[in-house]
């Protein structure tokens, strides 16, 4: 006799599972935007020194809400079509001086499938 009841309590499971390492993932990621914006605002000579890039003007540092949005906006692949500031200015990704932002960006849409094609 098979039992119907196993596989379906694998898929909730690990929807669960998928669920909570989203979130998770998505916090984390705003997290390093986030820094990752304070540095070059705050340490531009450390920043110039790291390659880590450099902003032009004197920028503000964009609130953390901002980049937790751009996370979450990032982690469900909705999309944008572009990254704007948080005064609403648009932002050219190719033309964007924070390397910290593109490698972060880069894993976390890395991580979007290696969530999924863990828990499969």
């Amino acid at each position: 006799m098979v039992n119907l009841h196993m596989p379906l309590s694998l898929i909730k499971n690990n929807g669960v599972k998928y669920l909570k390492y989203n979130i998770i993932s998505t916090l984390m990621f705003g997290v390093l935007y986030w820094l990752s914006d304070y540095i070059l605002t705050n340490y531009r000579k450390l920043s110039k020194e790291l390659h880590f890039g450099e902003y032009k003007d004197h920028n503000p540092v964009d609130p953390f809400y901002y980049w937790l949005w751009q996370s979450l906006i990032t982690q469900t692949t909705v999309g944008y079509g572009g990254i704007t500031s948080a005064t609403g200015k648009s932002i050219s990704l190719l033309n964007f001086d924070n390397n910290l932002f593109k490698i972060f960006n880069f894993a976390q849409l890395f991580s979007i499938f290696y969530i999924a094609a863990t828990l499969m």
